[in-house]
């Protein structure tokens, strides 16, 4: 009893030390859009955001089903550490356990998945931020 209790509790701490339920899912910095400055965006998989270093807000579920759905679709751009060059502001950077994405607004060749994520920065950032 002693042992499986000790293994249940070795790995709930392995969980929460790789992020568990609450760890980020994925990060967006908005430079050009609707704030004055560079906003930072932060989402958890548990469905929390936070703008800038705010407190931590629950978002909607579609929200986070969205979210997940970029994170996952980001995932092979951001191991390759892509960087999409041009286009316009707002620019974006988009952080996932894989890596980093960079990219602007209309820059050429950009995939599917990038203005996908921009509409859900932008979402975001009204949502936590409050602005526009």
């Amino acid at each position: 009893m002693r042992a499986a209790f000790g293994g249940l509790a070795v790995a709930c701490l392995l969980q929460a030390a790789c992020g568990g339920s609450s760890g980020d899912l994925i990060a967006f910095e908005v430079t050009g859009g609707r704030g004055p400055a560079t906003t930072r965006l932060v989402l958890t998989s548990d469905g929390r955001g936070r703008c800038g270093e705010g407190d931590l807000r629950t978002i909607s579920n579609d929200r986070l089903i969205e979210a997940r759905a970029v994170e996952r679709d980001l995932s092979e751009l951001a191991t390759a550490g892509r960087e999409f060059a041009g286009g316009d502001d707002p620019r974006f950077v988009a952080r996932t356990k894989d890596g980093i994405v960079r990219w602007g607004q209309g820059a050429e060749g950009l995939p599917e998945t990038l203005p996908r994520a921009a509409r859900l920065a932008l979402l975001l950032e009204r949502d936590l931020c409050g602005s526009g």
